[in-house]
């Protein structure tokens, strides 16, 4: 296993891309996460775009927090209706993010290869109470914030 020490990013690991567990603050709960930094060529080289992206990961938490309730307020009615019985503890009604926190775990953050020069981007997996097998993606490129299942980040 390769190491190398990045001077935004501190010590890594590559196994397939350069990882790292790190402590952060999702809906107010703080873990230990997978930071996952996808290498961006032959050399898996890690990118001035990419070490951006990881310097304003405090705004994009902010940004990824606000969208997961947006998008559970917009799927709520439609997933409790499926729920049935089990409703109420899988996908209750919330007044606010906070209650997110019961029903939520992050369990990575992911830099991606830069695609485009200038690109920021970040992407957040966190599972859900509300769809198990899929889990949920957060993907925000240059400010523009989409939700949906965890595939959306492959």
């Amino acid at each position: 296993m390769d190491l190398i020490s990045d001077t935004v990013f501190g010590e890594l690991s590559f196994n397939g891309s350069w990882t790292k567990d790190v402590e952060l603050t999702f809906l107010g709960v703080t873990s230990i996460v997978e930071l996952i930094v996808e290498g961006n060529d032959d050399n898996e080289s890690i990118l001035d775009e990419q070490r951006d992206s990881f310097r304003k990961l405090k705004d994009f938490i902010s940004m990824a927090e606000d969208a997961v309730f947006a998008y559970y307020q917009s799927v709520c009615d439609d997933y409790r209706s499926r729920y049935g019985d089990e409703a109420d503890a899988r996908m209750p009604v919330l007044s606010g993010k906070t209650g997110l926190s019961a029903l939520t775990e992050l369990t990575g953050v992911v830099v991606p290869m830069v695609m485009d020069s200038g690109e920021i981007s970040i992407g957040f997996l966190p599972e859900c109470s509300w769809d198990p097998e899929h889990g949920l993606g957060v993907k925000i490129i240059n400010g523009q914030v989409e939700v949906g299942a965890q595939d959306l980040l492959t």
